[in-house]
C-alpha cells in the first residue's frame, strides 16, 4: 500500500495552520511548550471562533521552482474529519484524496485509486481533522520546549517532538504574535537522513480566524498560493464518499491541431482535424508529425525504439530525479499527464552488449496550462534546472542559446556528465502556441553529441 502522499498532506494541513486574528503588539516571555501552545490557540482566534465555523472550500495554484503554475488546486474540508484534496494540471486529476466517516483514500493517474490503511490511514485522519492546530497537543503527545532563536528580525519559540524513534520534528511559532510559521521535519531510515522544511506565511482574516495563503516546501521547490477561501458553505456529505476512477479522471479530450499552411504560418483548424500531439509516425529514416506539420530525419542505420523501450527509458529517468522523494514525483505526475513521448532512436538496438550507445529523444508537451510560459528559453531552463538539481554530477557546458532549425528559433544548452566516458546531452527547445517540442540528443564524447545536434538540419515545417 503506498504511504499517503507528504506534499498534498502538506497541502491538508496548511488549510488549518492558522495564524492570528488577535495579534500582540509585544512579545510574550514564554518557557514552556503549553505556554507556547495556548498562546498559539489564541492568536488563531480560539475554540469560540472556530467552533463557528463547519466548513471551508479553498482553491489555489501550485508553483513549482519560483516559474511554473498550475492553477488547479481545490479542497473541500468539513467538521469533524471529512475532506477531499485535489491538484489538477489542464484539467485532468493528477493526486487527490480524501477521507469521510473514517474511510481514506488516495489517488494518482498511475497507481489508481486506494484505500488507504494502517500509518497511511491513521496521517490521514490526523490531517482531514477540521480542528487539527487546536490538537497540538494530542497530534504530539511529547512536545518540549526548546527555546528560542531569532529568524531575520524577529524571534520564535521553538518546541520539538519526536513521533516516532526515526522522525524529529520542530514547529517554529512567532513570539511577538503567535503565528505558527515554520516546520522542520528530519527523518531517518535505511538511505540516510532526509530534511524538509515548510514555511508558512501571507496570512489572511475571515470570520474571526485566520490562515495563510502562501505555503513554501523545500525540496522539491514548491510554492502553495491560496487564492480564494468560502467559509460555512454547504457541503453535500456525498462529496467525502470514497469516489470511483472515473469520476476523478473523466475521459480525455481529443486536442485539434493547427492547420499549417507555411512554414511558421498557421490558419483555424477543420472539425476533421482532430490530432493528438503524437499523431505521426516512421517511414525509413524519417519521422512526421501531423499535429506540427514537420518532418524530420534521423541517421538511417539507427533503431526505432518500440513503445516498451521508450516507456522503460522514461521510468529510468524518473527514478533518476526522484530517487524515492515523493514530492518530486508529484511534479513529474504533474507533467507526465500532457507530456507525449514522439520518437525514442539509437544508433544500436537498446540493450546491446558491449556498445557505447547513442540516443535521440523527441518529446512534446502541451504547457497551454501556463500561459506564463511562453519563452523557449525559460521553457529550457526549467528543464535543465531539474537535470541538475536530479543529479549533482552534471555539468552545465554550453548556455542556453538561440538555434535555427526548420525556419523557427529554438534554444539549446548543453549538459555534461562527468565519468570514464564522459556522457553528453544537447537540449533542444521550441516554445509556440501553448506547445513545447524538445530533442535530446545523447552521446559518449562532445563530437558524437554534435553530431548528433546536426540531424536537425534535416527538419522541415510546412510538408
Amino acid at each position: 500500500m503506498n504511504r499517503f502522499v507528504p506534499l498534498l498532506a502538506a497541502l491538508v494541513a496548511s488549510f488549518s495552520f492558522a495564524s492570528s486574528a488577535h495579534a500582540q503588539s509585544s512579545t510574550l516571555q514564554l518557557t514552556s511548550a503549553d505556554q507556547v501552545i495556548d498562546h498559539y490557540e489564541q492568536a488563531i482566534g480560539g475554540h469560540a471562533a472556530w467552533d463557528k465555523l463547519q466548513t471551508m472550500t479553498a482553491k489555489g495554484n501550485l508553483e513549482l521552482h519560483g516559474q511554473l503554475s498550475i492553477g488547479g488546486f481545490e479542497a473541500l474540508q468539513a467538521a469533524p474529519s471529512r475532506i477531499v484534496v485535489k491538484l489538477k494540471n489542464a484539467g485532468k486529476v493528477i493526486l487527490a484524496t480524501g477521507c469521510g466517516n473514517d474511510v481514506c483514500w488516495a489517488y494518482e493517474p498511475r497507481g489508481g485509486l486506494q484505500r488507504l490503511s494502517g500509518d497511511a490511514l491513521a496521517a490521514a485522519l490526523i490531517d482531514a481533522d477540521f480542528f487539527s492546530d487546536l490538537h497540538l497537543r494530542k497530534r504530539y503527545t511529547n512536545l518540549k520546549f526548546v527555546g528560542t532563536e531569532s529568524q531575520g528580525a524577529s524571534t520564535s519559540y521553538v518546541l520539538e517532538a519526536t513521533p516516532d524513534s526515526n522522525t524529529v520534528v520542530r514547529l517554529y511559532f512567532d513570539a511577538a504574535t503567535g503565528f505558527k510559521t515554520r516546520e522542520e521535519k528530519t527523518t531517518q531510515d535505511a538511505t540516510g537522513q532526509h530534511n524538509a522544511t515548510t514555511i508558512i506565511e501571507d496570512y489572511h482574516l475571515a470570520n474571526g480566524v485566520a490562515i495563510p495563503y502562501t505555503v513554501r516546501t523545500s525540496d522539491p521547490e514548491l510554492t502553495i498560493h491560496i487564492t480564494q477561501v468560502e467559509w460555512n458553505a454547504p457541503i453535500d456529505d456525498s462529496k467525502f464518499a470514497i469516489p470511483s476512477p472515473e469520476s476523478l479522471q473523466p475521459p480525455p479530450k481529443l486536442v485539434v491541431a493547427p492547420q499549417t499552411t507555411t512554414a511558421g504560418s498557421s490558419a483555424a483548424a477543420s472539425p476533421a482535424q482532430n490530432l493528438r500531439p503524437d499523431s505521426g509516425g516512421v517511414s525509413g529514416n524519417t519521422y512526421h508529425n501531423d499535429y506540427f506539420s514537420f518532418t524530420y530525419q534521423f541517421p538511417a542505420d539507427w533503431s526505432v525504439a518500440s513503445q516498451a523501450t521508450t516507456q522503460h527509458l522514461m521510468d529510468i529517468g524518473r527514478t533518476m530525479v526522484t530517487k524515492g522523494n515523493e514530492e518530486k514525483k508529484l511534479v513529474l505526475e504533474a507533467a507526465s499527464q500532457h507530456t507525449y513521448p514522439l520518437l525514442t532512436i539509437s544508433r544500436y538496438p537498446y540493450g546491446t552488449p558491449g556498445k557505447l550507445n547513442q540516443i535521440i529523444q523527441l518529446v512534446a508537451e502541451d504547457i497551454s496550462y501556463a500561459p506564463g510560459l511562453q519563452e523557449s528559453k525559460d521553457y529550457l531552463t526549467l528543464m535543465t534546472h531539474a537535470v541538475l538539481s536530479a543529479s549533482a554530477n552534471y555539468e552545465i557546458m554550453r548556455d542556453a542559446r538561440p538555434m535555427n532549425f526548420g525556419g523557427r528559433t529554438f534554444y539549446a544548452a548543453q549538459l555534461m556528465k562527468p565519468g570514464p566516458v564522459p556522457i553528453y546531452q544537447w537540449y533542444v527547445c521550441n516554445v509556440e502556441n501553448g506547445m513545447a517540442l524538445t530533442w535530446i540528443f545523447t552521446a559518449p564524447g562532445a563530437a558524437a553529441a554534435d553530431a548528433e545536434l546536426q540531424s536537425l538540419n534535416s527538419l522541415a515545417f510546412g510538408r
